[in-house]
């Protein structure tokens, strides 16, 4: 197994062992920072010092080879999926913020043109949470699948009442605005929460958008200030694409790298 994918394993394991970074250096006699290093893909340990990791965590051979290079595409593939739809989803959510301002106005709006944009917001934005779907199910990290998985329910429930109310009722309501404002601020507190907690093992990045997602979340719940907080929610879903970006086009990038110039990747103990 080469890395990217060692160190994403290592991750794993340990997280599903419950143990800190810290605690596993305690157990192999590495430091903190060649841990992080070889976890993210950085470097590629020596053999004993890829023995020592497994000793400390308890894994055996036949468990590393149950983990081969051949998933590494796939495992890269969702996340390079999920960033084009996300970045689908992203262009064209700004259509449809026009064509729901020119329904809520009153003002005559083309059917089969509101009818396309809603589903595509519905496929792209369900395609970029299956994306944190499953980096939450590689990080342990329950919260993101939880939270990711009710974004995109709430989305397309919300998104099918819209059409409804567009060309069954052929009325906007906006007096139920308030409501949806109030699911999405819950559920957008729960998601940047899951950011946040792993902002220790993940870095910056994760802290930040952590901290947008509940500041967004929190305009919405108070739906006074749910407008102003649509444009907080463009930046912190600009970082989520960043992130899965990150996870998908870059480790693929390393992954040719670790093949075709090997001399790059440094070797420590």
């Amino acid at each position: 197994m080469k890395q990217p994918q060692l160190g994403q394993r290592i991750q794993e394991w340990r997280k599903a062992k419950g143990w800190t970074q810290e605690e596993l250096v305690e157990k192999c006699s590495l430091n903190v920072r060649t841990l992080q290093r070889i976890e993210a893909g950085e470097v590629s340990p020596r053999p004993f010092t890829i023995k020592a990791i497994m000793e400390a965590l308890e894994i055996n051979q036949e468990e590393m080879s149950s983990h081969s290079e051949s998933t590494e595409p796939d495992d890269n593939r969702w996340f390079q999926l999920a960033f084009l739809a996300g970045t689908v989803y992203l262009l064209t959510t700004m259509v449809e913020f026009g064509l729901d301002f020119t329904f809520y106005g009153g003002e005559k709006v083309n059917g089969l043109l509101y009818a396309s944009i809603k589903a595509i917001v519905m496929v792209g934005f369900s395609g970029f949470m299956w994306g944190f779907y499953k980096l939450g199910e590689k990080l342990n990290n329950k919260l993101m699948q939880i939270s990711s998985a009710l974004l995109a329910v709430g989305v397309l429930i919300f998104t099918s009442i819209d059409i409804y109310k567009f060309f069954i009722l052929g009325n906007a309501m906006p007096e139920y605005l308030p409501i949806e404002a109030v699911v999405f601020g819950g559920m957008y507190v729960i998601f940047g929460l899951a950011f946040i907690n792993e902002r220790k093992q993940a870095g910056t990045l994760f802290l930040i958008s952590g901290i947008l997602g509940v500041v967004v979340g929190i305009g919405f719940l108070s739906v006074i200030f749910a407008l102003p907080s649509l444009f907080i929610l463009a930046v912190f879903e600009i970082l989520c694409l960043v992130l899965l970006y990150q996870k998908g086009f870059q480790l693929e990038k390393s992954k040719f790298h670790n093949t075709t110039n090997t001399p790059q990747i440094s070797k420590i103990h």
